[in-house]
């Protein structure tokens, strides 16, 4: 495939390192993968209720950063 798009996915993710290399092998070489999705510090109003709404582990900027490169994305 050409294009892998998603929204609002990620961050549910057991284990994101591995759902983006199977990502990366989905896609053909020169692939593109747009997402979005939701990380620390993203939803500060919702986290300041200090609602017990989810056992979600938010990662941040960089930790999402290096999940990409080490599945073998290129981040432009």
């Amino acid at each position: 495939m050409d294009l892998l798009s998603s929204a609002d996915l990620l961050q549910w993710c057991k284990n994101l390192e591995e759902s983006l290399e199977r990502w990366h092998e989905l896609i053909n070489p020169n692939g593109r993968v747009l997402c979005l999705f939701f990380i620390k510090g993203t939803l500060g109003k919702l986290g300041s209720l200090h609602l017990d709404i989810t056992s979600l582990s938010w990662l941040d900027a960089r930790e999402c950063k290096h999940a990409f490169k080490s599945a073998g994305f290129e981040i432009l």
